[in-house]
């Protein structure tokens, strides 16, 4: 009787729980696989999708790229036939070179650097001068924006006032009313006018942190100029700082007088500067004057009209 009991259990589970195993079994390698297939899919679809938004950034860019070209430089038609082949080739290495897999993120934004570099040279010798200041004041603005952390406002503000210095000091380098001199003060007083109103758009501690910038600024050209000694950087930088900052008060004084304000400028920064050479060495005393004479002459240069044939406006 026992050994009919064991051979019922034995039947059944040949005839009635393997057959059930096997079933799912089969069922879960069916599963797996329409798993495998729908996360292929899925996998294709995201790739897909991607690979148009890929794309569509590239070609949102090329588009915004050449509107802020021809909304901040007014190119001609002959400048735009030309810069728009130029982006859209750019715009097109961008799509590649983000769907390149075997670039890692630090290899594909150093080909982004060259690729970059590499356009805008091409399409800066298109423009001409005057417009390829404004892509630098342009760029300053952007920079700007970056390290203060600007809101949008501020931003289009900061643009179209630097924009406005560059048409200012075309202008004023093609009058042939004004003598050198005259022109060396009207420039001075662009540059001070531009900057007051840039900082009048600042808050406080953006104010605070654009008088830091510059300082840094100003410490990478002397060191540049006469190499500063680490010691002699820390001790110069809070004397550059406090000059900045007492400029950016005189320049928002509206009681002083344009002649006021210049002569305060120019005292203010005479004596820091004046204060600065005594802390250097007398070689680097040395060096300090060849710079500050080139740097004169660079701005007089700067403010001579154009060589006949040259063309500068469009």
């Amino acid at each position: 009787m026992k050994n009919w009991k064991t051979f019922g259990v034995v039947f059944a589970v040949l005839f009635f729980v393997l057959p059930l195993v096997a079933a799912a079994r089969s069922n879960n390698r069916n599963n797996n696989r329409n798993n495998q297939n729908q996360i292929k899919n899925l996998q294709q679809q995201n790739q897909k999708l991607q690979r148009q938004q890929q794309q569509l950034m590239a070609q949102q860019w090329q588009q915004k790229t050449l509107e802020q070209l021809e909304n901040s430089l007014e190119l001609d038609d002959s400048q735009q036939a030309k810069v728009r082949p130029m982006l859209a080739g750019m715009a097109k290495q961008i799509e590649q070179l983000n769907s390149n897999k075997q670039l890692n993120p630090q290899a594909k934004n150093a080909r982004l650097q060259q690729l970059y570099g590499a356009t805008w040279t091409k399409i800066a010798a298109l423009l001409t001068p005057q417009q390829r200041d404004t892509i630098q004041q342009n760029q300053l603005a952007d920079n700007l924006g970056d390290e203060l952390k600007l809101s949008k406002d501020q931003e289009e503000k900061i643009h179209k006032i630097l924009r406005a210095q560059v048409e200012d000091d075309y202008q004023l380098r093609d009058d042939k009313t004004l003598s050198e001199d005259d022109k060396n003060l009207k420039s001075q007083e662009i540059d001070a006018d531009t900057w007051a109103q840039v900082e009048d758009i600042l808050k406080p501690a953006q104010q605070q942190k654009l008088a830091e910038l510059r300082a840094d600024d100003s410490l990478k050209n002397l060191s540049d100029a006469v190499t500063l000694s680490r010691d002699q950087q820390a001790q110069l930088k809070p004397a550059l700082v406090e000059l900045n900052s007492h400029l950016m008060k005189v320049r928002a004084d509206k009681t002083l007088s344009l002649a006021d304000r210049r002569l305060q400028i120019a005292n203010i920064s005479t004596a820091t500067w004046v204060s600065i050479r005594r802390m250097l060495t007398a070689e680097q005393q040395d060096k300090f004057d060849a710079a500050q004479a080139q740097k004169q002459a660079a701005q007089q240069a700067a403010l001579q009209p154009p060589k006949k044939g040259t063309k500068n406006k469009k």
